[in-house]
């Protein structure tokens, strides 16, 4: 939980999500989680920036 709110991630609205207010056990990243990461994070890594050879 504390880890997606170092990624920028706030708290989600979905009850069994790992970013709702009061973490759920088990806990999982949901689709909800990677689609905000994704858009978040897709234009900030290029193969040209990212230092990895392909």
């Amino acid at each position: 939980h504390e880890f997606g709110h170092a990624l920028g991630l706030r708290h989600s609205d979905f009850t069994d999500d790992l970013m709702f207010g009061i973490v759920p056990v088990p806990a999982y990243v949901s689709v909800h989680h990677i689609g905000t990461l994704v858009s978040m994070y897709e234009n900030l890594i290029t193969p040209s920036n990212s230092g990895i050879k392909t």
